[in-house]
């Protein structure tokens, strides 16, 4: 009724609209202008936010892009730096065994000169010279006198 009463007093140029219609739309009749201008408009609002989603999404991707080269960045530091302490000890570890080497060396030769030294002072390991009596004597028997 409201709709028919508005299109009589003028409000709706030439149109009639009944009970069972819905106003929402009859209301966007009122002129063929001011409906394409409310669709523009709307179509100009929704691609505004389309493309601001657009940007937002792609500085997101950049960003993303970004994190995971400076992720990469630093697994390669990582690795280099790992490089470097295990080749800073294998140079120690040689440095380390070059010593030890030289040190079983020297104790090495300390010890074949106490050998020589040893042979020397008590006569061991020589074949040249005849046993001496007495020199090594055999164990023997306590001496027991028997009254028999």
């Amino acid at each position: 009724m409201r709709f028919q009463a508005m299109a009589e007093a003028g409000s709706i140029p030439n149109e009639t609209v009944d009970d069972e219609e819905d106003g929402a739309y009859a209301w966007n009749f009122e002129e063929e202008d001011q409906w394409v201008n409310v669709f523009s408009f709307q179509e100009e609002q929704d691609q505004a936010k389309n493309q601001e989603i657009y940007e937002i999404r792609a500085q997101k991707e950049q960003e993303e892009v970004k994190n995971q080269e400076i992720e990469a960045q630093d697994e390669r530091e990582k690795a280099k730096n790992r490089e470097i302490a295990l080749s800073n000890l294998l140079r120690n570890l040689q440095l380390v065994k070059e010593r030890f080497t030289s040190e079983l060396e020297i104790q090495m030769k300390r010890i074949e000169e106490l050998e020589r030294q040893l042979e020397e002072a008590t006569g061991a390991g020589r074949n040249d010279q005849p046993d001496v009596e007495g020199a090594n004597p055999e164990p023997q028997e306590p001496y027991f006198h028997s009254p028999f």
